[in-house]
């Protein structure tokens, strides 16, 4: 890695935490463009069955107590979390799943 791939990387882990806890990487930035890489393991990424078609992805909605919740923490203190799921098919069949955690700032 060079020193401006290593330069953007600490940018983004501080900047945005989510990228370090996914294990994101910066492998090059140039005139060109960025390439980053992220560990699949610290990705929460359930692959269960090659994709053979379009691909469709929908969110789970949590259930009203959580969202509830969510919004009330982030009232008052001004910041919070929630967990999501994701299902991705591809041709009416399940190709894999999502957990993810989402922060949500208030401005």
């Amino acid at each position: 890695m060079d020193r401006t791939a290593a330069e953007f990387e600490r940018y983004l882990h501080a900047q945005i935490p989510l990228t370090r806890a996914m294990a994101i990487s910066v492998m090059r930035v140039d005139g060109q463009g960025v390439r980053l890489r992220a560990a699949l393991a610290p990705n929460s990424v359930d692959f269960i069955a090659p994709a053979r078609g379009d691909l469709e992805a929908y969110c789970i909605v949590p259930p009203a107590s959580q969202w509830t919740h969510f919004i009330d923490v982030l009232k008052r203190k001004g910041k919070a979390r929630i967990d999501m799921h994701a299902m991705v098919e591809a041709s009416d069949v399940l190709v894999a799943r999502f957990e993810g955690r989402y922060i949500a700032l208030r401005e």
